[in-house]
Formats: C-alpha cells, sequence, structure tokens
C-alpha cells in the first residue's frame, strides 16, 4: 500500500486464497466514488456505473465516476479492457436523445467508449427501452429448436417421458432470470407461452384438445402461471 511492501512469506500449502485481499480491493474502488450520485455495481472482474439524470440537466458525475476509475486502476497496476467497456443509456421509446448522447464523451486509455442501444450481461440483452425483446427472441429461438429435437429424437411417444424431458432441457430457458426480464407486453407473453403450447399439441392424443386440457393432462402449468409466481 502506498509503495509499501510486506514481507515475503512461504506458502506451505501449495494453495495461495486471495479471498482477503480481494475483498479489500472491492472495499476501496467503491470508496473512490464517494460525493458522487453515481452507483457501483461488482460481479467477479465486471463493474457497472449507472446514474439517473433528468435530459435538461448538465451531468459530469459519471464523466468524474470514470477518470476516478482510471486513476484508481493506474494506481493498482490493474489494465481495464477498454474493448469491452461500453455506454448504454436507459430511456423509453418516445423521450428524445439529449444532447449528452452526441457530445459527451467517455473514455479510458484514450479509447472512446462506444453508445450502443443494448448490452449482454449475465446471459440477459438489457436493451435500452429495457422491453427485452431481443433477448426473448433469442430464447425463443433455442427453445423451439429444442423441443423439436426433443420430439425428433425420442422414439417413446410417452406423455411423462416427453414432458419431464421439456421440462429439463426447454423450460428452464424460458424462466431464467424472469424477475428481471418478465415481459408486460402481451404479444411476447404469448410468443414466450406458444413454445409450451404447441410442444403438448404435438405430443400423442393431445392434437385436438385445448391447451388448458393438456396442461391437465401433462401435469404442468402455464409459463404465465410459472413465472408470476416466481416474481412473487
Amino acid at each position: 500500500m502506498s509503495f509499501f511492501y510486506t514481507s515475503y512469506q512461504w506458502c506451505t500449502t501449495g494453495v495461495c486464497t486471495w479471498a482477503n485481499f480481494v475483498s479489500f480491493v472491492y472495499n476501496d474502488v467503491t470508496d473512490i466514488f464517494d460525493g458522487l450520485s453515481v452507483t457501483c455495481k461488482l460481479y467477479a472482474d465486471d463493474i457497472k456505473l449507472y446514474t439517473s439524470y433528468c435530459f435538461n440537466q448538465l451531468h459530469s458525475n459519471l464523466v468524474d465516476a470514470t477518470e476516478r476509475l482510471i486513476a484508481w486502476a493506474d494506481n493498482w497496476q490493474l489494465k481495464l479492457a477498454a474493448d469491452k467497456c461500453i455506454v448504454c443509456r436507459l430511456k423509453q421509446s418516445q423521450w428524445p436523445i439529449g444532447w449528452d448522447a452526441s457530445n459527451t464523451e467517455y473514455k479510458i486509455n484514450d479509447s472512446t467508449l462506444q453508445y450502443k442501444d443494448n448490452v449482454r450481461d449475465l446471459g440477459v440483452i438489457i436493451d435500452c427501452n429495457l422491453k427485452f425483446e431481443q433477448h426473448i427472441s433469442n430464447v425463443l429461438h433455442k427453445a423451439h429448436n429444442r423441443a423439436n429435437l426433443i420430439l425428433k429424437c425420442f422414439n417413446s411417444r410417452d406423455r411423462v417421458l416427453l414432458t419431464k424431458a421439456f421440462c429439463t432441457y426447454v423450460r428452464f430457458l424460458l424462466e431464467y432470470c424472469t424477475p428481471v426480464l418478465s415481459p408486460q407486453y402481451k404479444y411476447l407473453i404469448e410468443k414466450i407461452e406458444r413454445v409450451q403450447r404447441h410442444f403438448t399439441k404435438r405430443m400423442q392424443g393431445l392434437k385436438n384438445k385445448t391447451y388448458t386440457e393438456r396442461l391437465k393432462l401433462t401435469g404442468i402449468e402455464s409459463l404465465l402461471i410459472r413465472t408470476t409466481a416466481i416474481k412473487l
């Protein structure tokens, strides 16, 4: 710390634990944003800085926070991956883009960060309008493919077997991060439900049954009910 070094210690166990050091570094990085209306979130080796403001107001807290982070990283001799850093603004679609979106620049090591409409974080694609439409489309594509593979690869037409396969390999895709990205638009809710609706309809003996009857015969709940229960 401050160019003072501790004495060397021999490691007798063969395993070096960095938990205390990492905890200290993480606590230290959160302190550098004191006095700024900026929130810092840490996960593994990722850091997120965000703030809120009105379009008709000037703001520089996020720029100052970025500069403090760069100075802190240089002090700790840590390299920031500027090519993996982006700027994403969360707003409603009808809101105009303010002056700062085109004039304010965020830089790391002389590299200007790009503005993007969406960002992938922990497996979820977050768009600037918080509709998660792109993420849901990607998930639905994977879910439909897996559901079709189950019906093609299994020779058995047993309902119990196919239902368990669907719940194991498909349904978890549709329920991942439900409390975060649960859609509020009806057309997105129907798109998600359509995966299970089509799968149960292709089961033997259920083609002419209604969706409610198919759910009772297979013993599963609708995805809407399950996602609502998860959110609660």
